[in-house]
């Protein structure tokens, strides 16, 4: 007989939104910020 230890879903899905919110923000901030900058250098 084999015992498996896991995180239930409803533990771990939390940690991970989170953890997900906090590195995905930054970087969608970087991707809508990135086009802006190219367009500003070739309108000048």
């Amino acid at each position: 007989m084999r015992i498996e230890f896991r995180i239930s879903e409803d533990c771990r899905d939390p940690l991970l939104k989170t953890l997900r919110n906090e590195m995905l923000k930054p970087l969608g901030f970087l991707m809508h910020l990135i086009p802006r900058v190219i367009e500003h250098i070739v309108q000048k």
